[in-house]
């Protein structure tokens, strides 16, 4: 008994790094299958990544990148369909600091955050750029908070400085293209450097789904567009603080762009159908997530075809917690190898419940 007792002490003190990663990571996963907020899924979102990435796994920094562009998308809607565009609606409220502040303060972080983890559309970062120093001038005029006193209200001192030093980067761009430099030069400069940096995070085993240019140009173009979305949503604000007056039709038509927009991820394509397969089937803990991650993976593995695997898991006993499980994993293994093939490969396999169809042979 003694010795029973030592042996469980010992591998708890010394648990394997791995699993801790696996444990932190589908905590973080659970809340977010389990969210109903924009600003929750991406945080989520994001704290999975960074759980991934400190892990030392093979897979980890590949794992990260895509749930960061994930995030994007949640996190970027949240701040301009819920937090911006309605403060908009009252033009009053932005004339306060506090309001403003409120109002300006998600937008600014998701920025930040896009330009430290995101693919940069040169001409577009350049536009939204100008238009956020133009802002940010008639602001302070106003007498309302600059962007680096909201990043600091809102993030704390160091943090704010940080994302704050991002956002800088970010308008430097625009110098840089002023003081001489082509804006295809700095494209060409800024594509190489990211399509190299995601090569180095693509595991050799994964190569054969990462689709490494296209999988690049969509990421590109997507941030294009919602950078292109900001753009027009910074002009608004500044319309409404140098007006006072609410431009109910262009704030109509960006409210709609940016729900389509937000709803989907850049590689919410038939043409990615095969990595975005090939990369839940090959990393376990990406798995569970993915029909909730990528809208495409969970029209496969609920359509007509795929949708017919059911493996009966709520009616399996669960003893001591082990069985229900496992038939959950075998469920989702045989529904992403039915994606990955658009045909049954394998049926249930046990444990199962009584209504499972089809059985593996």
């Amino acid at each position: 008994m003694f010795f029973r007792t030592l042996t469980l002490f010992i591998a708890l003190a010394f648990a394997s790094p791995v699993q801790a990663y696996n444990d932190e990571f589908h905590e973080h996963g659970q809340a977010f299958l389990q969210s109903w907020s924009m600003e929750t899924t991406a945080n989520s979102l994001r704290a999975m990544a960074d759980v991934a990435e400190e892990s030392g796994k093979e897979e980890g920094r590949f794992l990260a990148y895509q749930l960061r562009v994930e995030a994007k998308s949640s996190g970027t809607g949240n701040a301009l369909f819920n937090v911006l565009l309605p403060a908009l609606k009252d033009p009053e409220a932005l004339a306060t600091p506090e309001g403003y502040s409120y109002a300006m303060g998600p937008i600014l972080s998701e920025l930040a955050l896009a330009f430290e983890h995101g693919t940069i559309d040169v001409a577009t970062t350049i536009d939204l750029g100008d238009q956020l120093l133009e802002l940010d001038e008639l602001a302070q005029s106003a007498g309302l908070p600059g962007m680096r006193a909201i990043l600091e209200s809102q993030l704390g001192e160091f943090d704010g400085q940080k994302a704050m030093g991002l956002l800088e980067a970010l308008l430097g761009i625009g110098e840089q293209a002023r003081d001489g430099a082509s804006i295809e030069a700095l494209s060409e400069s800024a594509m190489r450097a990211q399509q190299d940096l995601l090569l180095s995070v693509v595991p050799l085993s994964l190569k054969p789904y990462a689709p490494i240019v296209p999988l690049f140009t969509a990421e590109l173009r997507w941030s294009g567009e919602m950078f292109s979305k900001t753009d027009q949503a910074m002009q608004l604000v500044t319309e409404a603080i140098r007006s006072g007056k609410f431009d109910e039709e262009a704030y109509s038509k960006l409210e709609n762009d940016i729900i389509e927009l937000s709803s989907r991820g850049p590689w919410d394509s038939e043409f990615f159908t095969d990595a975005l397969t090939g990369w839940c089937y090959a990393m376990p803990e990406l798995g569970p997530y993915c029909a909730e991650l990528y809208r495409t993976i969970k029209n496969l593995m609920n359509g007509s075809v795929c949708g017919q695997i059911d493996c009966d898991c709520a009616n399996v006993e669960n003893w001591f917690g082990k069985y229900r499980p496992e038939c959950e994993k075998h469920e989702l293994d045989a529904k992403l190898q039915c994606a990955i093939d658009e045909k049954v490969v394998v049926g249930c396999r046990l444990p199962y419940g009584p209504g499972a169809t089809p059985i593996a042979d």
